[in-house]
């Protein structure tokens, strides 16, 4: 759990990992009733010349906004929060959140965080982002 008192502007937060699975993109698009067949659907996803299923660039928000809860606490609350979507992802994917203090605000107890998403194996960052996080 973040304390404001020790948060510094560079300080990086923990990333997280996940794996990004046909299975975890069936679930995600059931719980958010998003079911665009180029998410599970080889077939059709080939057809419209993709190489295979994609993930749900909404999945990265979800796995961006967990990274921060989990770094801010159970009495953290994500304020405002964006990313732009560079670059698609497909099934069987691993990706890494990461997040870097960019501010501090120690009298309305936020900071602000520079983030994203980027390829396990190192490609570039394919979900850029930024976050105000309040923390409790």
């Amino acid at each position: 759990m973040a304390d404001i008192a020790d948060v510094k502007v560079g300080q990086e937060i923990p990333t997280l990992t996940k794996f990004v699975g046909l299975t975890e993109m069936v679930a995600y698009a059931a719980a958010t009733w998003d079911f665009h067949r180029y998410h599970y659907d080889a077939e059709f996803a080939k057809s419209l010349g993709m190489p295979g299923p994609i993930v749900d660039g909404q999945m990265f928000g979800a796995y961006l906004a967990q990274m921060l809860l989990l770094w801010g606490g159970p009495n953290a609350f994500i304020k405002k929060m964006s990313i732009r979507y560079k670059s698609l992802v497909q099934a069987g994917e691993e990706v890494v959140c990461w997040g870097r203090i960019e501010e501090v605000d120690p009298d309305a107890r936020t900071v602000t965080i520079e983030m994203g998403v980027r390829g396990a194996d190192g490609r570039d960052v394919l979900a850029p982002g930024s976050a105000v996080v309040e923390l409790g």
